[in-house]
């Protein structure tokens, strides 16, 4: 065996160790972690929902109080299905839309401002690293994230999908289906 081939063994091995032990505890720390502090937000929200109210209204946003409420339950509901793996590519769409709002309604308009004093007028460079930091674009990332890969094998979802003998189907597999699908396709044409 060439040295070659002994790294690709290895690389090989090491690539399925992740896949199968790695990647489910890092997508399960993601959705608890991610899932924990938005269920947290919107308890908070719903249980101040005049200041959240007040706030909305202050950025302008139509329908201050039923956004408020809305948003308050899409964070508390949402971050409850993130956290135990329910619904998961589901509930990380409002989520994300509500990620886009507030980058759009609340950070946007004072970019860069943090970055200079008062008076004074921010640069395209302070504007670039305060857009870059935001949280709420880290988030809508992580939502990103979780829409594209799912919850992973340590969630409800999963558990579900099994005991009703619906297994997800892998990656691979999924491709597989697909190039099978596209070669019947154009051998009919």
């Amino acid at each position: 065996m060439t040295l070659s081939q002994t790294l690709g063994k290895y690389r090989s091995l090491g690539l399925d160790i992740a896949e199968r032990h790695v990647k489910p505890l890092a997508l399960l720390l993601l959705r608890v972690s991610i899932g924990l502090y938005f269920a947290v937000s919107g308890w908070g929200k719903i249980h101040h929902l005049d200041k959240v109210t007040a706030f909305f209204v202050e950025l302008k946003i139509p329908m201050a109080h039923a956004q408020a409420v809305m948003v308050s339950c899409v964070e508390l509901f949402g971050g409850l299905a993130l956290t135990f793996g329910i619904l998961t590519r589901l509930a990380a769409i409002p989520m994300s839309a509500t990620m886009v709002v507030a980058i759009l309604t609340a950070k946007l308009p004072d970019l860069g401002k943090d970055a200079v004093g008062p008076g004074q007028t921010p640069t395209f460079s302070d504007k670039f690293s305060s857009f870059f930091s935001m949280d709420e674009l880290v988030f809508l990332a992580i939502f990103a994230v979780l829409v594209g890969v799912g919850p992973g094998s340590l969630s409800v979802d999963r558990f579900l999908a099994k005991m009703f003998g619906k297994p997800p189907q892998k990656d691979d597999e999924a491709k597989s289906d697909a190039k099978e699908a596209v070669k019947e396709a154009a051998k009919e044409a």
